[in-house]
């Protein structure tokens, strides 16, 4: 045993959902309005495994640890194996409504009473144990995983089932009856150490994957290839279902007196049909076998989580717990996540480079994330675990290079093999200062393959300007554009401190965003400061682009400028345009996308498009863009991350 220590990861929580806490959710997207992008969203760097509320506590199974909110004061802390867990990676959760919290993780089982765990071994199932269920009684508890369903009581193991792995567990109190979701056998009925076994026959197939019980009978809900069956076992009887029309069946619960289905992208309520001429709604459980009760079913109106992995029922509410979104609750109206948004904890800029249309490496000038399908995986440094991923790109022969800040505070260039590790580059001279850590503002590879770095010396939260440097990928002969900086001095810098944003190339010349202006640097190496004296209306530039005919594009605190090689100019109307600009990018076919507090915007041709929350963006406020090969457009928000498909 060992005593509870709450620790490590500790987030302030408000309602609001860009402090990265639970929040309302707001009023529900209209469905007369078309949708104009395919959104995913993400805020989470691991899914949820488990939920459990259980008093004052929300309790969050994840692959990085346990995560306990509380309810009260809307805090969040993590708890891993140094706090006396057996494993990080917690795959479910169970209570016996005594104070008393099990836990199953990869690698075995414990629990909590009075703050101290009690870890349990040589569980006859081995060390995964992804569901359990608990009675009222004390010191027992049924565990299933894939190799079976156990029992352990009064510190006693006793294995019930080894046949095929057990997906579901529900128990019935009142009838003392633990009812068993199996992959490839159906569904079992135990009352004590015996069990019972339903097959295809009585269900329509053996794999099931959701366990419902209600106040008349328990609903189990089938995989199939296609469209989607269901079983419930009704007054002592089985009966079969299929939807209509065909769309899979992903989970089922019980909460408020109501059945809910998820099928497709929607979840529905469904109630008991008294009255044949009632339509049965927009999906019909239609009867496989003769006698069953009859459903009818409603749309719930709530936008609910997508990629749901694990549904419990307690408190009066639904709690979903999702894929990379946190923890949903809904109480039959209204929709309020917990999500501590670790996803883009520290986050300042997005880079992007993918290796092909499903693999892309994100970075935020914090962490790096590499996306393959729809699973999202942290990427380490082996060399220094303490390294900061500032930037990820591509070199002129399309190999994946970063930039990161090792644990000495020195800015480093790592390529990336396709066997996905790390090898550094010797940098001559190093990219190192003693006056503090430096930070990356930007990163951007000229035609010539050269590697534009935008610096900074990081001082507590801020930072100040440390000038530029310029890395010859095939050399790493490092050339620096700063002074007083205590950085290296190279022969041919154009001393440049100041706080820069961007860097973008075009005829020859180079265009640098700062903090006072834009910054030319024609071939012949003069440098030009374009001011509010030379028609800027913010000498704040927060990103720049080469845009169509040469073009630049400059996100300004005063809008979007351009500059045709001869004046700039800012937009006269009243739009998107005209609003503080954090971002921007140049889009194959000419298109020039920007986001800031309003939302996601796209020019192209003179037309203006935008997206918003609405449109399914995680929040309005845009921090950063990034476009993969797929052409979706990567969104940095505060509290998260959108990634947009147009269907424009």
């Amino acid at each position: 045993m060992s005593t509870l220590r709450l620790h490590s990861l500790v987030l302030s929580a408000t309602l609001l959902l860009g402090n990265g806490c639970p929040q309302k959710s707001s009023t529900a997207k209209p469905e007369s309005k078309p949708s104009r992008a395919e959104v995913e969203v993400y805020t989470e760097s691991a899914s949820v495994n488990a939920v459990l509320p259980m008093g004052k506590t929300l309790w969050i199974g994840t692959g990085q640890g346990l995560v306990a909110w509380d309810l009260r004061q809307l805090k969040a802390k993590i708890l891993t194996v140094d706090d006396g867990l057996p494993g990080n990676n917690v795959l479910t959760l169970a209570s016996d409504g005594m104070h008393t919290l099990w836990v199953g993780t990869a690698t075995g089982v414990a629990r909590m009473r009075a703050g101290r765990w009690t870890q349990f071994g040589d569980c006859p199932l081995g060390d995964n144990i992804t569901t359990m269920a608990t009675t009222a009684r004390a010191n027992t508890v049924w565990v299933g995983g894939p190799k079976g369903l156990a029992r352990l009581q009064h510190e006693r193991w006793k294995l019930l089932f080894r046949k095929s792995e057990v997906t579901a567990l529900r128990y019935m109190p009142d009838k003392k009856v633990l009812w068993v979701g199996t992959r490839g056998h159906g569904v079992l009925r135990c009352k004590s150490i015996r069990c019972e076994q339903f097959g295809a026959d009585r269900l329509g197939g053996n794999h099931v994957t959701s366990l419902a019980r209600s106040r008349h009978g328990v609903l189990a809900v089938l995989a199939v290839d296609k469209g989607g069956k269901a079983a419930y076992h009704h007054r002592g009887h089985w009966h079969r279902y299929t939807v209509k029309p065909a769309m899979p069946l992903h989970w089922a619960s019980f909460a408020k007196g109501i059945l809910f289905l998820s099928a497709g992208d929607s979840v529905y309520q469904l109630k008991p049909r008294k009255d044949s001429a009632t339509p049965p709604g927009p999906i019909e459980l239609a009867p496989q076998t003769s006698g069953g009760p009859e459903f009818i079913a409603r749309k719930v109106r709530r936008q609910m989580p997508r990629r749901v992995t694990v549904v419990k029922q307690a408190l009066g509410s639904l709690w979903l717990g999702s894929q990379r979104l946190g923890v949903a609750r809904f109480n039959g109206d209204l929709l309020q996540y917990f999500r501590t948004n670790d996803l883009t904890e520290g986050a300042r800029r997005l880079s992007l480079a993918c290796t092909d249309a499903t693999t892309c490496y994100m970075a935020t000038g914090n962490r790096m994330y590499k996306k393959s399908g729809p699973s999202m995986t942290r990427v380490r440094y082996p060399a220094d675990n303490d390294a900061v991923f500032q930037w990820v790109g591509k070199d002129r022969a399309g190999g994946l290079i970063t930039v990161l800040r090792s644990g000495r505070g020195a800015l480093e260039v790592a390529r990336l093999s396709k066997g996905g590790t790390f090898t550094a580059l010797e940098l001559k001279p190093a990219i190192h200062t003693k006056q503090g850590p430096l930070q990356l503002t930007f990163g951007s590879v000229d035609a010539t393959g050269k590697l534009w770095l935008g610096l900074a010396i990081k001082e507590s939260d801020d930072s100040r300007g440390a000038g530029m440097a310029v890395v010859d990928l095939a050399t790493g002969v490092v050339m620096f554009h700063g002074r007083s900086t205590g950085l290296p001095i190279t022969e041919g810098g154009l001393g440049i401190t100041s706080d820069l944003s961007g860097a973008t190339f075009s005829g020859g010349k180079v265009f640098i965003g700062s903090r006072g202006g834009v910054i030319r640097i024609s071939q012949d190496q003069s440098v030009k400061v374009f001011t509010e004296n030379e028609g800027l209306k913010s000498e704040i530039i927060n990103d720049i682009v080469a845009g169509p005919r040469g073009h630049i594009y400059a996100a300004t605190s005063s809008g979007l400028g351009v500059y045709d090689g001869q004046v700039w100019r800012f937009h006269d109307g009243r739009d998107a345009r005209t609003n503080k600009t954090n971002t921007v990018l140049h889009a194959p076919g000419g298109a020039i996308w920007f986001g800031g507090p309003t939302g996601l915007h796209r020019l192209h041709r003179g037309k203006l498009t935008s997206f918003d929350e609405v449109d399914g963006l995680l929040a309005n406020e845009v921090l950063s863009i990034a476009m993969d090969s797929a052409q979706r457009i990567w969104v940095v928000h505060k509290n998260g991350l959108s990634i947009v498909r147009p269907k424009l």
